[in-house]
């Protein structure tokens, strides 16, 4: 549901950038929506032709029940890209994403929110406008991301003036860092349920090769699904 959510959000936003782009009646406030797409480039196959024979095999096989081509096949994936032009993102397969919904909120998620209530909120002024009514005076520009525009005011607010306290770029670092030791944190977190578990019973856990990762030094990754480990030696 996350990510229907995050491909609805992206479609709607270039969906209205195309009514945007096809009126002519805003007259006061050159209105458009603001998001970071998270974009993701496809896979160079042919490049690698060698590994992706190796990937297909594994697929045909079904090896591992599936699992061992899903592992082989995340090393011909790029990092993905935030960007507010709406590009595709290959490993979810959908022409734009925007990521929203998460339960824990995080900041980035906040500033769609944000941006998505402006975004409306200035539609309806504009309505407001159109009309030949008042303005509420009770609006900010917190609430608009713009300045508060007037009936019959003589000055236009473009894109370029919309939402210049979002920065969807800033932080991105803290972010990048914060998922390592995230990540840092949930395997510590495994490790020490598996010792805590040995000191009242040695656990068995059923467990998939994924695949070779040092043939010299006989080195294997794998995976135990009832815990959602998958340790690299």
């Amino acid at each position: 549901m996350m990510i229907m959510a995050g491909e609805a959000l992206g479609a709607w936003k270039l969906r209205c950038d195309q009514e945007n782009r096809a009126s002519t009646n805003f007259d006061s406030i050159d209105n458009c929506l603001r998001l970071p797409f998270r974009t993701q480039p496809k896979p160079d196959f042919l490049a690698r032709s060698t590994e992706y024979n190796i990937m297909q095999t594994l697929l045909e096989s079904n090896a591992g029940g599936g699992y061992c081509q899903a592992w082989y096949a995340r090393r011909f994936f790029t990092s993905v890209k935030v960007s507010e032009i709406a590009n595709p993102h290959s490993g979810l397969g959908i022409d734009s994403y925007v990521q929203w919904t998460s339960p824990i909120r995080r900041l980035s998620d906040l500033l769609v929110h944000c941006s998505v209530k402006r975004y409306l909120r200035r539609q309806k002024v504009i309505e407001i406008i159109q009309h030949g009514k008042s303005v509420p005076t009770e609006l900010t520009f917190s609430d608009l991301g713009c300045p508060v525009p007037c009936v019959g005011a003589p000055t236009t607010i473009g894109r370029d003036e919309l939402d210049t306290d979002i920065d969807y770029g800033r932080g991105q670092a803290l972010v990048t860092a914060s998922r390592q030791m995230q990540r840092n944190a949930q395997q510590y977190w495994l490790f020490e349920y598996i010792t805590r578990q040995m000191e009242i019973e040695p656990p068995v856990f059923d467990a998939i090769v994924l695949g070779c990762v040092d043939h010299e030094r006989l080195q294997y990754a794998i995976y135990l699904p009832s815990i959602g480990l998958t340790p690299h030696p």
